[in-house]
């Protein structure tokens, strides 16, 4: 198997900001054997305008009303034939580098179930950032401490292990990958940011919350839960330090090493994310 199908699964729902930057970060990736699959919720804001411009690049679109998010995702999966697949929200985009790394690693080391690396984070507004930390799986039962974004799951795991689970809205990824862990599969980290994802969303919510919680008091006990309440009464800065490089462009918050404090000042100087410093991003990144 030289170039194993890689298959990427995209939903969205009247994403039409942000869903081009998406397809694109996907079609230029330089990976010949690529299957593409966009699942939108029935969207009304231009969305399908932007899906038509590509449609003849796009191995699969379907449009219809769904059940959310993980609905969404199990249908792509149930469509996609490729030997590893990789879910990509409509607002984030990949590396130009991730397919082929991730195809890769599938094929230097194929007993694992789950290869994942970092992910870079950022607000486009204040252009604060931050590169997700690598962790072992076993923290998975204290937090989402791997990046779902980056994460590429071989076909035959979906199969043996089944899909996301519906009863959850914002936190199935966490859920499928404790599973995962639980059934003693392994995760291969790589150490390369593969993935940008953008802040907000369903994540940063009540409701996320009260889902993280479930899954904890499920997984790990009340008191887990308990401590993740607790937590999240600390400032933000403290919790974040415990698992997170966090580098502020403009203000320096949670701090930068002063050796490449110059360097990304001088570098950080484009519009995100039409020119997204990805160059910037690789050089750098290994000494963060």
């Amino acid at each position: 198997m030289i170039n194993p199908r890689v298959s990427i699964i995209t939903a969205c729902f009247n994403a039409a900001r942000t869903i081009e930057d998406t397809i694109q970060s996907v079609l230029s990736q330089n990976y010949p054997n690529l299957e593409y699959i966009v699942i939108d919720g029935a969207s009304t804001d231009g969305t399908l305008g932007i899906l038509d411009k590509y449609r003849h690049r796009i191995f699969k679109i379907v449009s219809e009303p769904d059940n959310g998010i993980y609905d969404a995702f199990n249908k792509g999966i149930s469509l996609a034939t490729g030997d590893l697949i990789g879910i990509l929200n409509a607002d984030d985009f990949y590396a130009p580098w991730t397919l082929q790394i991730m195809a890769n690693a599938y094929l230097e080391h194929p007993q694992y179930a789950v290869y994942h690396g970092k992910m870079f984070y950022f607000d486009e507004s204040s252009r604060w950032w931050q590169i997700t930390t690598l962790h072992e799986p076993d923290l998975l039962l204290e937090f989402m401490c791997i990046a779902h974004p980056s994460c590429f799951i071989p076909r035959k795991i979906y199969d043996k292990h089944g899909v996301f689970d519906m009863s959850y809205s914002i936190a199935a990824d966490w859920d499928f990958l404790i599973r995962l862990y639980l059934a003693r599969e392994k995760f291969f980290a790589i150490n390369k940011t593969l993935v940008a994802m953008r802040s907000g969303g369903a994540s940063n919510s009540e409701k996320c919350t009260l889902e993280v919680c479930k899954i904890l008091k499920k997984y790990s006990g009340i008191e887990s839960a308990r401590k993740y309440i607790a937590k999240l009464r600390q400032p933000l800065s403290w919790r974040r330090g415990n698992y997170i490089k966090t580098h502020d462009v403009l203000s320096g918050l949670w701090g930068t090493k002063p050796e490449i404090a110059g360097k990304i000042r001088k570098n950080w100087i484009c519009a995100m994310p039409f020119e997204f410093p990805w160059r910037f991003i690789d050089e750098t990144e290994n000494v963060l």
